[in-house]
């Protein structure tokens, strides 16, 4: 399509919204429950079409930052740190790691989130989907 994946400090900033207030999810800090999420304690247990949560979506108007699927970023994993008194410190797009791990972000609809706007979870370039 010509874009390209945004960086994991790029599709934080997406998820939390701008400025320094942390928000616990995408949509804010009310609890999670199926008119904003699609995961294992709220939806069905599958996959749900992309605009099926437009309570759920994030400051910007984006669907599914928590929820449904995994998204993937352009960086590798690395280690990257959050600091109370400013930004996040982006590992730049990271073109190589220990073992080639590739990042997701959110949590899907097998998942429940941790940390939800923060979480983060490591795929081997080889990890099968099935």
């Amino acid at each position: 399509a010509g874009g390209r994946l945004c960086t994991e400090a790029e599709w934080e900033r997406a998820a939390n919204g701008p400025g320094s207030e942390r928000r616990a999810h995408p949509w804010g800090n009310q609890e999670a429950n199926y008119d904003l999420v699609n995961i294992p304690s709220t939806g069905p247990g599958w996959l749900d079409p992309v605009d099926s949560h437009p309570d759920g979506m994030s400051y910007d108007g984006i669907y599914n930052m928590e929820g449904n699927v995994y998204e993937w970023v352009v960086d590798k994993f690395a280690l990257y740190e959050v600091s109370d008194e400013g930004p996040m410190v982006d590992p730049l797009a990271a073109t190589t790691s220990a073992n080639d791990e590739f990042i997701g972000r959110g949590s899907c609809f097998f998942t429940e989130p941790k940390r939800s706007v923060t979480d983060r979870t490591r795929f081997e370039k080889t990890f099968d989907w099935g």
